[in-house]
């Protein structure tokens, strides 16, 4: 598999709880419960804000007015992005086996989730060169977080679930990637069964990330035809990222071998179905530990 990164390799989506912490002292809180937790491809747990801020208080065209963003001119890309420092710090606590994870949050889900000014240049949210300035703007800000050194990007898209303009998403997400030297992952939570054939034959895209454990339904519309058709590789959430209770191992073990049988291999990777940011830190902490183990009996019956 592609930089190292292998079958059954146990990731997170992302976001983590801050137990508290602010600043660095939450990145390493973040790395540190993963590492302990056995998750080998890590993120910096997206500690400081939530996932739209994250870029627009630093991508221009955008600004953040009354906890909103909004895009009021052009967009172009950044020179810097404030992220890379918590990337390298992430960075620095991984020993031989463990990778960093850099995310974005994805071209739709920004614009859907800002209001458009009068004042911008773009003619709505259907504005196809809206979405080639912020693919742009993304690809810069990816490639400056791969410089932290992560062997793999994330694209967070929760929004394609819902009914927004796949087909622009596609423009923008093939610009991102053009220069892409790593692994690159699309997430997407929540019910993706009238979306999935357009999800899968997204180009520059590996690894396709979808919900499991919350939305079992996902399961009648995957395929191994159309993964080997487009070249993908299936990120299967097991873990129901919207509740305190903590599965048991069995329970995340059965959607594994869900996974496994109608893929017919275990030829995938493993991970939460969303960010764990919103629970309780412990509860996070435990829910992963069990993701781990039940993939390690998968491992041991493979």
């Amino acid at each position: 598999m592609w930089n190292g990164l292998k079958p059954l390799l146990k990731t997170v989506i992302g976001s983590y709880p801050v137990n508290g912490l602010t600043g660095l002292e939450a990145v390493k809180n973040a790395v540190e419960q993963q590492l302990e937790a056995g998750v080998e491809l890590v993120s910096d747990g997206q500690t400081r804000k939530d996932m739209i801020s994250y870029f627009t208080d630093h991508i221009p065209g955008f600004i953040i007015h009354e906890n909103h963003s909004k895009i009021v001119d052009k967009i172009t890309p950044p020179e810097t992005s404030p992220i890379l420092e918590d990337l390298l710090y992430a960075n620095s606590f991984l020993k031989e086996g463990r990778f960093l994870k850099a995310i974005i949050t994805g071209p739709v889900t920004l614009i859907a989730s800002a209001k458009i000014d009068k004042s911008s240049p773009y003619n709505g949210f259907l504005d196809q060169k809206l979405y080639v300035d912020l693919g742009e703007a993304l690809k810069r800000e990816a490639e400056l977080l791969l410089k932290s050194g992560a062997a793999f990007l994330q694209i967070d898209e929760p929004f394609y679930s819902v009914g927004v303009p796949i087909e622009l998403g596609e423009i923008a997400i093939k610009i991102i990637t053009e220069n892409i030297k790593v692994p690159v992952g699309l997430h997407v939570c929540g019910d993706i069964r009238k979306v999935f054939s357009k999800l899968v034959s997204i180009q520059g895209v590996n690894i396709l990330s979808l919900e499991f454990a919350a939305s079992p339904s996902n399961f009648t519309v995957v395929n191994k035809h159309d993964l080997n058709k487009y070249d993908k590789i299936l990120g299967v959430g097991c873990v129901n990222t919207q509740t305190n209770i903590v599965e048991s191992i069995n329970t995340i073990r059965e959607v594994l071998l869900k996974a496994s049988s109608i893929l017919n291999s275990n030829n995938f990777i493993v991970h939460p179905d969303c960010g764990l940011r919103l629970l309780p830190s412990e509860v996070a902490y435990t829910k992963l530990v069990n993701m781990v183990e039940a993939v390690n009996t998968l491992s041991i019956n493979v």
